[in-house]
């Protein structure tokens, strides 16, 4: 059974409802260079038995073993492959003849059923929220503009775990919580102004090096794959999307002058914001670290400070509307 194409012409629901009614054994491995990711899936006769996914910029893996504890981790790469729209998919048809006892083993229609439920979540946040690859950020916002609000407990962890470099998937698992539950809680902190997502790192290839999308995917030609069917190394140039944004600098009171060493050192300037955050004096301690932040040499603590910032800015202008 040859079985290739594009996800834009033949979506991976199809793609998997044809594996289970021909009970197809083998591995189906995936590409999508908008949200920069790789997948394999093997399916033993119809039913899924193993998944995994990589950034297209790291060193795809082998098809790791699994144990039957394993089967929500293989779901989550299910959910998260079935998100893609744009990307190309090859099925590489493994020897039916020999029988393979798998410890997990996922049947694709009442799978497909409840993907279908989580698709309907999408559609109604995916104005905000578009994929689970998008990484969400502190919104730049002065402190008079902050809204004056209440957050459940769950969104207080979401907020204060965000931190402008991991995407969706990577906060719900550090998190130990659902995708969708993290997802729906974004979309309600970036509708009240608190957060806001972007795109995260995805290929910037030289002109010469980009792959229509309209062209089909041979994973072998490509490199992804090895001639056993299993992804091998594959190396590009990515660039990083830039993050933190500084917070506000807070006006203090006319007289009022901050303690401060006689020569400007970003150090010592930390720790005085420590100090005055400890202190609960947080227009101290946003002050001490934005003179930090000016001194010309950089130092290593500089992404805390800017963290530390956003977070305290906030902060500070809740409990003081």
């Amino acid at each position: 059974m040859s079985l290739q194409g594009r996800l834009r012409e033949l979506g991976l629901p199809e793609v998997l409802q044809l594996l289970a009614a021909n009970r197809k054994s083998g591995v189906l491995l995936l590409e999508s260079a908008r949200v920069a990711r790789c997948a394999a899936v093997h399916v033993q006769q119809g039913s899924v038995v193993n998944a995994t996914a990589w950034n297209a910029d790291a060193a795809p893996v082998t098809l790791p073993a699994r144990t039957a504890d394993d089967a929500e981790a293989v779901e989550a790469v299910l959910h998260e492959v079935l998100l893609w729209r744009d990307g190309t998919f090859r099925f590489a048809l493994a020897d039916e003849r020999v029988p393979v006892s798998a410890p997990v083993r996922i049947p694709i229609e009442p799978f497909l059923m409840d993907a279908a439920q989580r698709a309907a979540i999408w559609t109604r946040i995916q104005d905000r929220v578009p994929h689970a690859r998008v990484v969400p950020a502190l919104a730049d916002l002065q402190p008079q503009q902050l809204p004056l609000l209440r957050l459940a407990p769950a969104q207080w962890e979401i907020f204060t775990r965000v931190d402008g470099q991991r995407d969706l998937v990577q906060l719900a698992a550090s998190m130990g919580r659902s995708l969708m539950d993290v997802a729906e809680q974004v979309y309600d902190l970036i509708g009240v102004g608190m957060l806001t997502v972007h795109e995260g790192p995805v290929a910037r290839r030289p002109a010469a090096d980009v792959t229509d999308e309209d062209s089909l995917f041979d994973p072998a030609a490509s490199g992804v794959t090895a001639p056993a069917e299993f992804p091998r190394r594959r190396v590009a140039p990515w660039a990083a999307t830039p993050v933190a944004s500084q917070a506000v600098e807070p006006s203090l009171s006319q007289g009022e002058a901050p303690s401060r060493p006689a020569r400007v050192d970003a150090a010592a300037l930390c720790r005085l914001g420590d100090e005055a955050a400890r202190r609960g004096d947080f227009a101290g301690a946003m002050t001490h670290w934005n003179e930090a932040l000016r001194v010309p040499e950089p130092f290593a603590d500089a992404p805390r400070v800017r963290e530390a910032l956003a977070l305290t800015t906030q902060l500070h202008a809740l409990l003081h509307p």
